[in-house]
């Protein structure tokens, strides 16, 4: 049964991972451990999905998820040189 649970969970981390090191091998992103930034997204997600459950009237969750990835991405981002 866990392998079922965890598997999809898995499978975002790695998927994560992977557009975060092709942004890094392109230069796009600043040199973060891709596996850490990853797990950082998906726990956002689901503590957004978590929140969105608990209390679905608090906020405009579609917009604080928008103004959330936002910040997360342009604090990957390189600058410019």
């Amino acid at each position: 049964v866990w392998q079922v649970v965890i598997a999809p969970y898995r499978r975002y981390q790695i998927y994560f991972a992977s557009l975060v090191q092709e942004g890094i091998t392109e230069g796009s992103f600043k040199p973060v451990d891709p596996y850490l930034t990853a797990r950082m997204i998906v726990a956002q997600a689901i503590g957004y999905l978590l929140q969105g459950v608990l209390d679905p009237g608090a906020t405009d969750w579609s917009e604080e998820i928008h103004h959330s990835m936002k910040l997360l991405i342009s604090s990957l981002m390189e600058a410019e040189k």
